[in-house]
């Protein structure tokens, strides 16, 4: 799938880009080759076999510019480590901001170069790349940015991009067939192609409100947090101590102001 020396990108989440990393690090490994997983959360990190974060493994700088480079000097044991290495792995990609992947651009340059006179010329110094991630996901996090800003600061918008090749994984790995509708109704929300809600008569404009199916909503006429509540931790005076029943439940929110607003109408 990969040409050594390329920079390749895997897409979209659930359908099983893990699976994918981990193929490739034991097959490799097996025949003796280096392999560098890297995540660019702590969490993603944990599911590739001896991963750890980009931040970490790099030594790449917390506070990034355009200019910056990796805290790594030639002639030490992580260099030696980058020039030995057969294959680099970096998992959701997209969240990290493109300044990071330019930084450790810069630094393969000059690394590479000590066994490359050409290294400089190409990308990551020649180093064989396998990104993945979802864009449709987080995008890198710009203190009081814009959404113009967040777009801005992926990796799709660096001069790297025009370097990677894209392999579209097709198959949800994740759902069985009953859930195969709501997948890809979860798909056309995130390329921004879902039915709008013309129920009244309205045209919306592309960033307004999209069609919601009824048998995905909880309608009804009590206090709505208190109903979501006691929707999803139904009988909860009997297994507030059961791991299992806790475990299985959750009510998620993707900002934080409406996560506090819900624990503190649930905690009352």
């Amino acid at each position: 799938m990969m040409i050594v020396g390329s920079c390749s990108f895997i897409w979209p989440r659930g359908t099983g880009k893990t699976f994918v990393y981990n193929t490739i690090i034991n097959k490799l490994r097996s025949e003796k080759n280096i392999v560098i997983p890297v995540a660019s959360s702590g969490i993603a990190a944990l599911l590739l076999p001896g991963g750890r974060t980009a931040h970490s493994r790099f030594k790449i700088p917390l506070n990034l510019f355009d200019d910056s480079v990796c805290d790594i000097t030639c002639g030490t044991m992580l260099a030696d480590l980058l020039i030995q290495a057969k294959l680099i792995i970096w998992d959701e990609a997209p969240m990290t901001h493109k300044y990071a992947f330019e930084a450790l651009d810069r630094s393969l340059r000059d690394i590479m170069s000590k066994t490359d006179k050409d290294a400089h010329l190409k990308p990551f110094g020649g180093k064989t790349i396998l990104l993945g991630g979802d864009f449709r996901q987080t995008l890198p996090i710009i203190s009081q940015g814009t959404r113009q800003d967040c777009v801005a600061a992926s990796i799709n918008r660096s001069y790297l991009w025009e370097f990677v090749q894209m392999f579209v994984l097709s198959q949800n790995m994740r759902i069985n067939k009953i859930e195969v509708e709501f997948a890809k109704w979860i798909l056309s929300v995130g390329d921004g192609t879902a039915p709008k809600d013309n129920s009244k008569g309205i045209n919306y404009s592309y960033e307004d409100h999209i069609y919601v199916d009824d048998s995905l909503m909880l309608i009804t006429d009590k206090e709505p947090i208190s109903a979501l509540a006691k929707h999803v931790y139904t009988s909860f005076e009997e297994n507030y101590t059961n791991i299992d029943y806790l475990r299985d439940r959750a009510i998620l929110s993707p900002r934080n102001n409406t996560v506090d607003v819900i624990n503190s109408e649930i905690l009352k």
